[in-house]
C-alpha cells in the first residue's frame, strides 16, 4: 500500500506539521511556507515533491453594520453600531465611515450630528475598514428615515 510522508516549512524552518492542512491561525503575512510530499510503501521511499506559497495579506471584513439609533428623531444624533474583523492578528484597523442624507455624503466620522438632517429625511451609512495596507469591502447598513421629535415646551 502506498502512502504519503508530508512536511512543512515556515521560512526554511521546520514547522512540525505533518498533515494535509496547516490552520490559518498560525500563519503570518509574508512567510514562505513549504510543504514537501514524500510517497512511500513497504520497499522504500519515492521522490519528494515540494512547493511553496508567500502568506499574503487578508482583507479585514466588517462583519456587522447599523445606524444606531434605529429610529433617530430630529434631536437625535447617530452614530456607527459595528463589528469586523481581520484574519492577520497583528494588523491596526481603522474604519473608514460614509454619511449620507437623501443619498448625498455628509460625514465621515463615527456618529452624525443631528443638525445635518431633518423629519422624513433618509440616513445612510457605509463602512470599510482599512489595515495598514489595503481596505476591505464596503458594507452598507438599512437606511433609516428620520422621525419628528415631540414638542416640547420652553
Amino acid at each position: 500500500m502506498v502512502g504519503y510522508r508530508i512536511s512543512w516549512q515556515v521560512d526554511g524552518v521546520d514547522a512540525g506539521i505533518t498533515g494535509l492542512d496547516v490552520d490559518p491561525s498560525v500563519t503570518v503575512e509574508g512567510e514562505l511556507w513549504t510543504v514537501t510530499v514524500t510517497p512511500v510503501d513497504p520497499d522504500g521511499s519515492g521522490e519528494p515533491v515540494s512547493t511553496a506559497v508567500t502568506i499574503e495579506n487578508s482583507l479585514p471584513i466588517v462583519e456587522r453594520l447599523e445606524i444606531s439609533p434605529g429610529d433617530p428623531s430630529t434631536r437625535q444624533d447617530v452614530e456607527a453600531d459595528f463589528e469586523g474583523s481581520d484574519a492577520d492578528p497583528a494588523d491596526v484597523l481603522t474604519p473608514v465611515f460614509e454619511w449620507t442624507v437623501d443619498g448625498r455624503v455628509v460625514g465621515t466620522d463615527s456618529s452624525l450630528s443631528s443638525s445635518l438632517y431633518g423629519r422624513g429625511q433618509e440616513l445612510g451609512l457605509s463602512v470599510a475598514l482599512h489595515d495598514g495596507s489595503v481596505q476591505g469591502p464596503v458594507r452598507f447598513a438599512e437606511p433609516v428615515v428620520v422621525r419628528n421629535s415631540l414638542p416640547s415646551v420652553l
